[in-house]
């Protein structure tokens, strides 16, 4: 099973899409400002392609619709303290693949002489900087309307004056790098830069790069903490369900221990874990985070989650079992499940595992609509859900089995 590390960075980038209406491509076009304008300064190409990805993870942080919009409108003054930073920062700092961009992400809304003297290498004060101003960058163009009328082919209307003006008159031209502003203005006079933004020419520029150099080896480890970032982006968007992902993760493998799952199955099933609620990006916050019941529209809202993990995983995974296996999580051996309707002899033992032990973990968790169920309740109701023909006998047999040490893990 390996990850395709491009593919999960853009993936990444896209996160503050996931909380507005329309697609922003913020995080895309601040990644490829950073690589065009790295290689304008005449960095070498591992130099260019660590600004890249700085610049695609730059906001993973971010944690609500509120918050990208004030960042996208320059609404917020914004420092090397601001919460997405921190958060961002601390998110990649547990995760070992991703950690040597985790001050740069830190302090790039910051001064990088500020970033120098809190200890940052030379490396890691150029990257934080150069995210600095090409996030800003990407702000002044939406104030001035450049994406709007090259969204419309209008480049022959393009005027850039007014977007470098605005940055000079937005910002301390001494808190970035040396040279970057230089190589900033010459970089916005090429035509070649402008028309770029188009959102398939620059992932097509970001999937071509070959950025495995710039990571350890793909080992089990190396796979199983990038599957928690993600997680811990998607827990990040509802404090409901924090650590949600994980525990459904860690209960998943524990069950498949105690059913005879070898190593290899029990690893991936760990995976499916981290990753079987990833879909719930694309879902509005105030329906994920809504205090009483679903309407019908609302609820149609929520079961869309599990086809966008699909889609999702897919897209950056190439072990379409684990795929499945994550997308199954909501489906029930009668066919009453979503979004597939599945049945009992389309569904695998993983997948059967993976529902019991997202059931389970669910009723243990407070959710915005009740609390958390008392443990007598929870094991009734997975029991209602088997002898009814939804959840496997077999796996909830070995749950009742071990249903305090489940609980430990769910709770």
């Amino acid at each position: 099973m390996k990850i395709d590390i491009n593919r999960a960075l853009i993936a990444v980038s896209k996160t503050e899409e996931n909380f507005t209406s329309t697609p922003s491509f913020h995080g895309i076009n601040v990644g490829f400002m950073c690589y065009r304008l790295a290689l304008t300064m005449g960095k070498p190409e591992p130099l260019c392609q660590k600004a890249l990805i700085c610049g695609l993870l730059h906001d993973c942080g971010v944690s609500s619709q509120d918050e990208i919009r004030r960042l996208l409108n320059d609404e917020v003054d914004v420092g090397v303290d601001s919460q997405h930073s921190i958060r961002g920062y601390r998110m990649l700092q547990e995760c070992a693949p991703l950690r040597q961009f985790a001050r740069p992400v830190q302090y790039h809304h910051g001064d990088w002489r500020r970033a120098r003297d809190g200890g940052l290498t030379e490396e890691e004060c150029f990257l934080s900087s150069i995210v600095n101003l090409c996030d800003r960058l990407d702000v002044a163009c939406r104030k001035t309307r450049i994406f709007d009328l090259l969204q419309h082919g209008q480049e022959s209307e393009i005027v850039i004056e007014p977007v470098y003006d605005y940055l000079i008159a937005n910002s301390d031209c001494a808190a970035f790098y040396p040279g970057i502003l230089a190589a900033l203005h010459e970089m916005i006079e090429v035509d070649d830069f402008w028309f770029y933004f188009r959102a398939h020419y620059i992932e097509t520029l970001i999937l071509k790069q070959d950025l495995n150099a710039l990571f350890p080896a793909q080992t089990r480890q190396y796979f199983i903490d990038i599957a928690q970032f993600f997680s811990r982006i998607v827990d990040n968007k509802s404090t409901y369900t924090y650590q949600h992902s994980r525990k459904v993760a860690e209960l998943a493998f524990f069950i498949a221990s105690k059913m005879g799952v070898d190593e290899a199955g029990r690893y991936q099933i760990f995976v499916a874990g981290l990753l079987h609620d990833v879909g719930k990006l694309f879902t509005d916050e105030e329906v994920l985070n809504k205090k009483g019941r679903l309407d019908n529209a609302e609820y149609k809202t929520i079961r869309r989650h599990v086809t966008d993990t699909r889609a999702i995983l897919r897209y950056i995974l190439d072990s379409e079992k684990v795929v499945t296996w994550a997308a199954d999580h909501h489906e029930r051996l009668d066919g009453s499940g979503y979004p597939l309707r599945k049945r009992a002899g389309q569904l695998a033992l993983e997948s059967r595992i993976m529902a019991v032990a997202d059931v389970f973990q669910a009723l243990c968790q407070h959710r915005p609509y009740r609390s958390s169920l008392p443990l007598e309740q929870a094991i009734a109701i997975v029991n209602d859900e088997a002898s009814g023909g939804k959840l496997c006998p077999e796996v909830v047999a070995v749950f009742n089995q071990h249903v305090r040490e489940c609980y430990r893990i769910a709770t």
